[in-house]
């Protein structure tokens, strides 16, 4: 279930590039507000599947309606739109509640007062969709010792998008992928290239690169579903990965 948390800054406001670590602290304490017990769960647990564990929640970039660029920081002002989803409709439900009873989104030495919590209409699950990025897709593979992120050329990326589709469909729906055929492809890739779609992000003083691509998935609408709610890649709970249907 998505929904869409709008907040306004009336006043110009300086912020950091890096915001994920903080938007996550936030939605524990949101989440906090109503279940301890949930929050808990949700830090410390989240659904364990095949000897991994998996936070069943996917988050955008928070989108700005005023942003000037500077080399330390950003300056902000306006309204400030955030998109949530989450394949468990209940653990939304709590973020609304929570949200709502902080009345803002904290941040580090900042408050920015909430406006409006709505969610958003569900789209229509077809065999083949195009999406647009709401968040850098991150696909790491264990290379050694090596941490490495997959890029857009490499089969491999594509290879752990299905692996990890296929993960989060048997979390969702309690069985194996009846027709596990998976087919990503890029969208205008002549346009689509690797130095203006990476993104690199710094999540508790970690490096971690994503790319921003538009996407078409064949697939069947079950499994399109499992990827608008819980997003593409590595890291949905810490702000990637997130897939809008391209309109």
């Amino acid at each position: 279930m998505r929904i869409e948390v709008t907040y306004e800054q009336v006043q110009p406001l300086a912020l950091p590039y890096d915001l994920n670590y903080a938007l996550t602290s936030y939605l524990y304490y949101c989440l906090a507000r109503i279940d301890e017990g949930q929050a808990k769960w949700l830090h410390d647990e989240g659904i364990t599947f095949a000897g991994r564990s998996y936070k069943p929640l996917v988050t955008s970039r928070l989108q700005f309606q005023s942003l000037q660029t500077h080399r330390t920081h950003m300056m902000i002002q306006g309204e400030v739109k955030w998109r949530l989803d989450s394949i468990q409709p209940e653990l939304i439900q709590n973020l609304i509640q929570g949200i709502w009873s902080v009345e803002c989104l904290r941040l580090p030495k900042a408050r920015i007062p909430l406006r409006d919590v709505r969610i958003l209409e569900q789209p229509t699950f077809t065999e083949t969709m195009q999406y647009e990025p709401l968040s850098p897709i991150v696909v790491p593979v264990q290379q050694g010792e090596r941490l490495h992120y997959c890029h857009p050329l490499e089969s491999q990326f594509y290879d752990s998008l299905r692996q990890s589709i296929s993960q989060w469909y048997q979390i969702k729906w309690g069985e194996p992928m009846g027709d596990p055929s998976i087919h990503v492809s890029v969208l205008e890739p002549a346009r689509s290239k690797l130095s203006t779609t990476a993104v690199l992000t710094t999540f508790k003083r970690k490096k971690l690169k994503g790319y921003l691509l538009p996407l078409e998935i064949q697939a069947d609408p079950n499994v399109q579903q499992v990827i608008y709610e819980s997003g593409l890649g590595s890291y949905g709970f810490q702000g990637f990965g997130m897939m809008e249907v391209r309109k």
